[in-house]
């Protein structure tokens, strides 16, 4: 006696379809805060450059602030996608003596999950935050 086997894709389908849908919520989640980690390195460390390299008479921390700035503003709905409209936040400090300082430069991407399937320990970090510092030297 043959039996039926009718339905067994249908089971197969039901079984492997919420595995591929975490899956997938996993891949989406950590790809958008690995973009946003990169996004945030990349105005640190273009924020520390300009710093480091203002002229001698000026003060770099506006101009690695603007230039941070300018940056993060170049990708604004890639920004707006990663932080879902919250403001980036952007540290910029001068440490150390004036002939041979240190320019600081941190920001901060608050980043919200994609999906958000995940929690716990499989879950992205809530910021995609960078430091990225250079010295000041003045050339004679």
């Amino acid at each position: 006696m043959a039996r039926s086997r009718r339905g067994g894709a249908a089971i197969e389908f039901a079984l492997t379809v919420p595995v591929v849908v975490v899956l997938l919520g996993f891949i989406l989640d950590w790809g958008f805060w690995f973009e946003a980690q990169s996004l945030a390195q990349a105005a640190a460390r273009d924020c520390a450059r300009a710093g480091a390299g203002a002229p001698p008479d000026t003060d770099p921390v506006p101009l690695a602030r603007a230039r941070a700035d300018a940056l993060l503003a170049a990708e604004p709905g890639l920004v707006r996608a990663i932080t879902r409209g919250a403001t980036p936040v952007i540290t910029v400090a001068l440490r150390g003596a004036a002939p041979a300082a240190l320019v600081d430069c941190t920001v901060a991407l608050p980043a919200a999950p994609v999906v958000g399937l995940l929690a716990g320990p499989v879950a992205p970090p809530p910021d995609a935050t960078a430091r990225f510092a250079l010295r000041r030297e003045v050339q004679p």
